[in-house]
């Protein structure tokens, strides 16, 4: 229940100082949003007295979702979803407060409050993309050598091992499978033991592939990919992988490299056909 409130005020919890603030911040909005109802004649004035409803619905919503449910998507459906969207509360309360207090430079010039107010627009906006260019976003483009070898290189029913937890993006744009890609374990709490067993058993084998290699034939498993940095799906699961083992072993031969990955062909795995990935066609060209 916490968690919504503690990320709000960037704290843990809602012990002392924390939750003080925040009932002054809530009540000081309130006020502000009832003096520009009462004071203002124009229409934006319901403006900030509805932002601060939504908030207020939000939370309470967010805190019957944490106290009511256990499963990880509803019970953090607060703190995932709604404060990110509590942003464009504030913007849409501020503007209209910003815009009442133009209204006397209207006695200088009729013409100043429209360009006051579009001037510091572009300001604002203005910093808000330089900040977001200047952001480290994850480059998708390195992800593409592996999908296109695996489309060029492999047999449709080959099924492959990563170690990073992806969501579809084998079968949709290889037609191949991967052993760890599928949805969410907490969207579907039926699935969710049996997903952490396969994770947990992934992560023994990919720091011991030469002790651990028995589970790649109860996968069926033809090639083990070992990402060596996040250009595909989501690390940190799985943990690193003991590539020096992969190196040594004769069960394993290197079939493609690039500076993010390498390949591996799991050479003790019997060549019988399996059964192809449903839904999504095998692609056999390179990717451009």
């Amino acid at each position: 229940m916490a968690a919504f409130y503690g990320q709000a005020l960037g704290t843990d919890g809602l012990r002392g100082a924390g939750s003080f603030t925040l009932a002054a911040v809530a009540l000081a909005a309130l006020a502000l949003s009832l003096f520009v109802l009462l004071r203002s004649q124009r229409a934006l004035r319901f403006t900030p007295l509805a932002c601060w409803t939504a908030a207020a619905i939000s939370i309470l919503i967010a805190l019957f979702f944490a106290r009511r449910y256990e499963v990880y998507t509803l019970a953090t459906f607060g703190v995932r979803r709604l404060f990110d969207y509590g942003t464009l509360l504030v913007v849409l309360a501020g503007a209209a407060v910003f815009e009442l207090g133009l209204g006397p430079l209207g006695r200088v010039r009729a013409w100043l409050p429209a360009a006051t107010g579009l001037a510091v627009t572009i300001v604002v906006a203005a910093v808000a993309l330089a900040g977001y260019a200047r952001e480290d976003r994850p480059d998708d483009s390195r992800a593409i050598p592996l999908l296109s070898w695996v489309r060029s290189n492999t047999r449709c029913d080959a099924r492959l091992l990563v170690n990073a937890r992806t969501v579809g993006v084998f079968q949709a744009m290889t037609g191949r499978t991967s052993v760890t890609e599928g949805m969410g374990p907490f969207l579907r709490p039926i699935m969710l033991r049996r997903v952490v067993r396969l994770l947990m058993e992934t992560k023994r084998f990919y720091a011991d592939p030469v002790r651990e290699r028995d589970f790649l034939l109860a996968r069926d498993v033809d090639y083990v990919v070992v990402l060596r940095s996040s250009a595909l799906g989501v690390g940190g699961l799985v943990g690193s992988a003991n590539e020096e083992s992969f190196r040594s072993s004769p069960a394993y031969r290197p079939v493609f490299e690039t500076p993010d990955l390498v390949v591996y062909r799991f050479l003790e795995q019997p060549s019988a056909p399996k059964r192809l990935p449903r839904r999504f066609p095998c692609e056999t060209t390179p990717l451009e």
